[in-house]
């Protein structure tokens, strides 16, 4: 999906950030090469998700 994304001239400045649960390096290596702006994995705990959610706020609604 992330491939066809940006492939798409209409997409090109939409900014995608890769939320999972896979921890694999070389997964993130391919996120970021197919052109995602960030790689996220989901917390463990339940509780620890308002953080995540913070920070991507954080970076993402309120970034210049």
């Amino acid at each position: 999906m992330l491939q066809w994304i940006r492939e798409q001239p209409h997409f090109a400045t939409l900014p995608v950030v890769i939320y999972t649960s896979s921890e694999d390096p070389r997964e993130q290596e391919k996120a970021m090469q197919l052109g995602a702006n960030d790689y996220i994995v989901k917390p463990s705990l339940i509780g620890q998700i308002a953080t995540v959610v913070q920070k991507v706020k954080q970076h993402w609604l309120h970034h210049s």
